[in-house]
Order: structure tokens, then sequence, then C-alpha cells
């Protein structure tokens, strides 16, 4: 799907909705609905699982920071990124680095 194809070169770079819907000449809603059945999840949700897989692939195979990592994968704020982290893996950025 280009949408998706397009949001895997683009995902450091903050979401927009408006964005992907103009790619497909509709509406933000009419996307979202289509996305969803297609993909079967948001594609908000699928854009943050983006940033968490290559932040997970980041923290695995570097030795970058958090707070580098945290802006590769598009967060400006490292504490707000580790939030977000957590929240996806049910770990720290820290935790999951020692595992």
């Amino acid at each position: 799907m280009r949408a998706t194809e397009e949001m895997s070169h683009n995902y450091p770079v903050p979401y927009d909705a408006t964005k992907y819907a103009r790619m497909f000449s509709m509406s933000v809603g009419r996307f979202n609905h289509l996305f969803k059945e297609v993909i079967g999840t948001s594609p908000q949700k699928y854009y943050t699982n983006l940033r968490m897989e290559n932040a997970c692939m980041l923290i695995e195979c570097t030795d970058l920071s958090i707070k580098e990592i945290g802006q590769k994968v598009g967060y400006e704020n490292h504490i707000y990124f580790s939030q977000a982290f957590k929240k996806h893996t049910g770990r720290s950025p820290t935790q999951y680095r020692k595992c």
C-alpha cells in the first residue's frame, strides 16, 4: 500500500493525517476508516509502531544514547519518547537495552 510505504520512509517526521488523505483525494475520516479496514489498525497507531520498531532496533544494535535514538525516530523530547516507548513495550528504553 502506498500509504504504508510513505510512512515507512517518513516516520521520523510528525504524523500528518491530512497529507495522507490528500494522497488519495479523500477526507481524513475516510482515509482513517479505509486504512484501518485494510491494515487492521489506525494510521496513527501504525505510524507509532513504525517509530517504536525502529527505536527497538537502534537500542539493540547501536550504542546511541536514548536521547539520540528518540530524536532519530522523531521525538524531540527524550522524556516523552521514554514514556511512549514504555507504553508501547512495557519497559523503559534503558530496561529494554539491558535485556
